[in-house]
């Protein structure tokens, strides 16, 4: 299976396959516990896991539902990429 955020299987897998180079590479996925977000205007409780594998250091939020919330990455040199539902 690769990185795919939006389908929450992914984070029981403990390899997964980056797609940009073609390694499977092991994964260490914790809950992190629960906290609140706004998603389409209402603020709504969410899981927040932690993902980490070699160059990787993920976090990612779902729904009560396994809806994917939104997805938080540090790129290099520092810098925060995050992607949400709106």
């Amino acid at each position: 299976m690769t990185f795919a955020y939006w389908n929450p299987v992914f984070l029981q897998q403990d390899r997964l396959l980056n797609p940009q180079t073609g390694d499977f590479l092991s994964v260490d996925v914790e809950l992190m516990g629960v906290e609140l977000l706004e998603v389409r205007g209402e603020m709504m409780q969410a899981q927040r896991y932690k993902i980490t594998a070699k160059d990787i250091d993920l976090m990612v939020w779902y729904s009560n539902e396994d809806e994917w919330l939104g997805l938080e990455s540090i790129a290099k040199p520092g810098q925060v990429i995050r992607y949400e539902l709106s």
